[in-house]
């Protein structure tokens, strides 16, 4: 009889309880699709970040999101190939079902403009034979912090990354070759078509100035015909920003965790036909162990 009674206490606590979360949430539905075509987007990662609440849309678009929190949320929509997509001030009111439809931009480029200059015979991206992916200025200030290399190339498929210096340089492999090691190699590196890949095959990274990059063309399959045998799984072209008319600076700087200090700035202008520029940098970091500190700066005309 006791057990009974237990059991009847505890089913009407968990019909209160219900009752009480279904009064203080609600849903959000909807639908994602492509800007330009309109067509339904699949896969699409819909999340409401700071409440851990997310879901993945169907065939049709669809997705949903339940036992939202009464209030105003920002959700987030991610799709590898699309601008991620932050709306701000979605209202949940307890009970109900919001409509939120989610129309993303393709991150790709228009074949016939682009031209691919790590191909070292300029080609456009359509000419090309092997897999090529251009990351543009909008997308590296999108989707990183521009801190290494590394971090801007992993929405490339087949792009796998180590960290070997605390954020400042990484070991990147094309489909995992040369990956595990200390150094980056099988990958010919380029800053403005001129190679930083060091006779042996090895890439160092810290001299990387990923704050003045204004985009990274990436070649993926064996180019050696073109390149020598340093480009045996592809070649990763760095074009820095050109000098202005004119006079033009800027600076930034970040501090964070284990003393982490990261600082760059330039100057650059001309006029005419003359151009210059100067810049540097500086990065340090204590390190999360013992002996891993690591301290870096650069600088150039």
């Amino acid at each position: 009889m006791k057990v009974f009674y237990k059991i009847m206490i505890a089913g009407l606590f968990l019909i209160i309880s219900t009752g009480l979360v279904a009064q203080n949430t609600g849903t959000i539905s909807g639908t994602v699709t492509d800007q330009k075509t309109g067509k339904p987007l699949q896969h699409v990662e819909v999340y409401i970040h700071h409440l851990k609440i997310g879901s993945v849309s169907d065939s049709r678009g669809n997705f949903v999101l339940n036992n939202v929190p009464a209030g105003k949320h920002a959700v987030e929509a991610k799709l590898l190939g699309y601008f991620p997509k932050h709306i701000e001030g979605v209202e949940v009111k307890a009970g109900e079902t919001t409509s939120l439809k989610i129309k993303m931009e393709m991150t790709s480029i228009t074949f016939d403009e682009v031209e691919i200059s790590a191909t070292k015979i300029p080609q456009t991206v359509r000419t090309v034979s092997s897999p090529v992916y251009v990351i543009g200025k909008k997308l590296l200030d999108l989707t990183t912090e521009r801190r290494n290399v590394g971090e801007a190339m992993l929405s490339i498929p087949g792009v796998f990354t180590e960290d070997r210096r605390h954020g400042e340089a990484n070991v990147i492999s094309f489909r995992g070759v040369g990956l595990h090691t200390y150094v980056t190699r099988g990958i010919l590196v380029l800053v403005d078509g001129v190679p930083i890949t060091e006779a042996s095959g090895r890439t160092l990274f810290e001299g990387v100035d990923m704050d003045h990059a204004e985009k990274i063309e990436v070649l993926k399959g064996p180019v050696s015909a073109l390149y020598g045998p340093n480009g045996i799984t592809g070649v990763i072209n760095i074009i820095e920003k050109s000098p202005e008319e004119g006079f033009h600076g800027d600076f930034s700087g970040a501090y964070g965790s284990y003393n982490y200090q990261k600082f760059s700035g330039n100057v650059n202008g001309g006029k005419g036909k003359f151009r210059y520029l100067m810049k540097g940098g500086y990065y340090h970091t204590d390190g999360y162990q013992d002996r891993t500190e690591y301290t870096s700066g650069r600088a150039g005309i």
